[in-house]
């Protein structure tokens, strides 16, 4: 809608900076929130306000009030909803299933979240073409509040715990500082939460480019970006679920160093599509790989993390992939007023490849620690990890 109000990259790119914002400010808070409060409720928070603000703008559409400043107060509301969401959904998984099955299990919520891509879209283009603006932001309404009564039916396993205080083992309270002294100090997750903050804002940031970007070089329309939107929900689906079926067995470092290339590869590969099969193909490689290397990189801070820290390390792990995507999509919508949309595409996956290959050679004792010293650590007991932070 933004980019129609005006005609601009920077105005997307505008869009996509307020949906990822609230991450920005407000992740590292949640997270320390959701160690503290039952997990489950900050999903439902996150659903009935998406669902609320949708259907107030959709009203206001029908009054012909729709406008860029409605358009850029529904993104930064969304990026309220996923910032409540994120790193509560994230931080439970541990707690509901054995730890030999938690790369599975991300994979399977990654399936199903990834698959909103897919599903969402996919209705929301039809919406969009038959019904204009008003169409696509019903749907956006009722898949809030079907994700609201979803919310309702899930039993949260987390612990009763006050301020921090888990009230079984009358453990002391544990402090947004020491969750960040925590991360510091262990060198597989704040290793791992660097490497992912330069995958997101090299790879990920790239939505706001994407309308122009078919515009100029595909010489397409909305529908277009709709299908390939499409696609990279597809290709998420698609990556999620061989992750789950395949990994088993396999070296998770060099599945990760694996799809780490590939997100900026694929990325390259859009960038000098000149036709509209390139740009599918291309699509879908970004969906399946960059949702891979998401689902390993959680899987891993969260079998690092002890459970009174999860909630934290998510949130922390939330600032560095939404938060700095968004600063990262907001600098390209500008860089766009200088240069043309495949260039900035080409050159932040040819800068995250080559950083992945440099993390690598440089830092070789980052490469080892990601398969070794992982599953011990998640395995300190509680108390010796509220020491080392003090």
């Amino acid at each position: 809608m933004s980019y129609d109000f005006t005609s601009s990259v920077l105005g997307a790119s505008l869009v996509a900076f307020l949906g990822f914002a609230p991450p920005l400010f407000f992740g590292p808070l949640v997270g320390t929130v959701a160690d503290k409060i039952e997990r489950v409720q900050l999903i439902r928070m996150s659903s009935g306000l998406g669902a609320i603000t949708s259907l107030f703008v959709v009203f206001a559409g029908e009054l012909g009030k729709l406008n860029l400043f409605l358009s850029l107060f529904l993104a930064l509301v969304a990026g309220v909803c996923f910032t409540l969401e994120q790193p509560a959904r994230i931080s439970m998984v541990p707690s509901m299933v054995k730890q030999e099955n938690l790369l599975s299990a991300y994979s399977a919520v990654q399936t199903s979240a990834q698959g909103a891509q897919l599903i969402g879209p996919a209705i929301a283009t039809v919406a969009l073409v038959l019904y204009g603006a008003s169409g696509s932001l019903v749907v956006c309404a009722l898949l809030y509040s079907l994700a609201f009564i979803q919310a309702l039916r899930i039993s949260s396993p987390q612990k009763s715990v006050a301020y921090g205080r888990d009230l079984a083992t009358s453990e002391p309270p544990v402090t947004f500082r020491q969750g960040l002294s925590y991360i510091r100090r262990n060198v597989v997750i704040g290793s791992l939460i660097i490497f992912v903050g330069f995958h997101c804002s090299l790879t990920m940031a790239y939505m706001g480019l994407l309308p122009s970007f078919v515009t100029m070089n595909l010489n397409g329309n909305s529908s277009t970006f709709g299908l390939l939107m499409t696609l990279v929900g597809a290709g998420a689906v698609l990556g999620s679920l061989l992750l789950s079926f395949y990994s088993r067995g396999m070296k998770k470092t060099w599945l990760m160093l694996l799809t780490a290339i590939l997100s900026g590869a694929t990325l390259m590969l859009l960038a000098i599509a000149s036709s509209d099969l390139v740009a599918d193909f291309a699509a879908v490689g970004i969906g399946a790989s960059q949702a891979a290397f998401m689902i390993l990189i959680q899987s891993r801070t969260q079998s690092a993390s002890q459970e009174m820290f999860r909630g934290r390390v998510a949130g922390i792990t939330f600032f560095f992939t939404a938060g700095v995507m968004g600063l990262s999509s907001l600098s390209q919508g500008y860089l766009a007023g200088f240069m043309s949309p495949e260039i900035i595409l080409a050159g932040t996956g040819l800068s995250f490849v080559m950083l992945t290959f440099g993390l690598m050679v440089h830092f070789p004792g980052l490469r080892d620690h990601f398969g070794s010293n992982a599953e011990h650590l998640a395995s300190d007991k509680v108390s010796s990890g509220i020491d080392s932070v003090n």
